[in-house]
């Protein structure tokens, strides 16, 4: 009798993890809610305050909007984002959408 295989799947549920939580961010978790998207959907945003457009995103199922925890440090290799109060969230998917203003850099780690 042989071993199984080895998984070659990084999470058994989809992860995406959104730096950023502005239009280009909202747009995304709508697109992926009408696409019936069945993996899990954090959205980091660098407001302490709760606006209603991301708010409504924390409504639907798949979708958790993380309100004054923007992303710190993002390492890759890992597929790893820290949040600025040091909270480690694994990602399969990373997307950057940190909005039209300026904002602080993020450290790459090596």
């Amino acid at each position: 009798m042989s071993a199984p295989a080895p998984s070659t799947s990084v999470s058994p549920v989809p992860r995406i993890v959104i730096a950023g939580a502005g239009p280009a961010a909202q747009a995304l978790v709508r697109q992926l809610d009408a696409a019936r998207f069945r993996g899990t959907v954090t959205v980091l945003s660098n407001r302490d305050d709760a606006p209603a457009e991301p708010l409504e995103l924390a409504e639907l199922p798949q979708a958790s909007v993380r309100f004054g925890q923007p992303a710190s440090l993002i390492a890759a290799g890992k597929r790893s984002v820290t949040t600025a109060h040091r909270r480690e969230l694994g990602y399969d998917e990373l997307v950057t959408a940190p909005g039209p203003g300026p904002v602080p850099a993020t450290r790459a780690a090596p």
